[in-house]
């Protein structure tokens, strides 16, 4: 038995129909889309810092479509963003955002990042950070002072310039200076 057939005129008909219908899908999926902004982690938590100690957090913020016009709204001190500005357009991929920490005083902050672009939810991520009292330090050793570094993370001794007036803890100096880091002067008898 033959198979039926199909007449010229229909096949090609079927055949530009099909073009046409698969064209337009591929178009669509081509045209320019709304994706979805959002910035990784949702929240971005610094910890404890001392006033004029800096900790920094690198932000993910991932644009799921095609490149968008954004909106930026920074942070206030105590957080900053870093570098010389955000980009006004976001390509379709991820951006790296570093955003830093430095608390002036001691007490609880937060702040907000947030993004926004037309047709699109803002994305956003809140910053916690939190400024803590320096710890004391013990008193210093003669001719040397001291201050809690907060970079380090400890108290640092130094040594006071040569020829500071220093108090001799035995008192038998006659006009003590300091030297060298050393309390120096003219013995005297005790």
């Amino acid at each position: 038995p033959d198979a039926p057939r199909l007449r010229s005129g229909n096949s090609s008909l079927a055949f530009a129909l099909l073009l046409v219908l698969g064209a337009a899908c591929r178009e669509q999926t081509l045209s320019n889309q709304k994706g979805a902004l959002r910035i990784t982690p949702p929240a971005a938590d610094f910890g404890a810092a001392f006033p004029a100690e800096t900790r920094e957090l690198n932000l993910t913020v991932v644009n799921d479509g095609a490149p968008v016009h954004v909106t930026w709204s920074l942070p206030t001190a105590p957080f900053a963003v870093e570098g010389e500005g955000l980009p006004a357009e976001i390509a379709s991929g991820e951006l790296s955002v570093t955003v830093r920490f430095t608390p002036d005083e001691v007490g609880r902050f937060t702040g907000e990042l947030r993004v926004e672009a037309d047709g699109m939810p803002p994305a956003q991520v809140r910053l916690l950070g939190e400024g803590k009292a320096p710890p004391g330090c013990a008193a210093p050793q003669p001719c040397h002072s001291i201050a809690f570094d907060a970079n380090k993370g400890k108290c640092i001794e130094t040594a006071l310039s040569d020829g500071t007036s220093c108090a001799d803890s035995k008192a038998c100096l006659i006009a003590p200076k300091c030297s060298a880091g050393r309390c120096l002067g003219t013995e005297k008898s005790c």
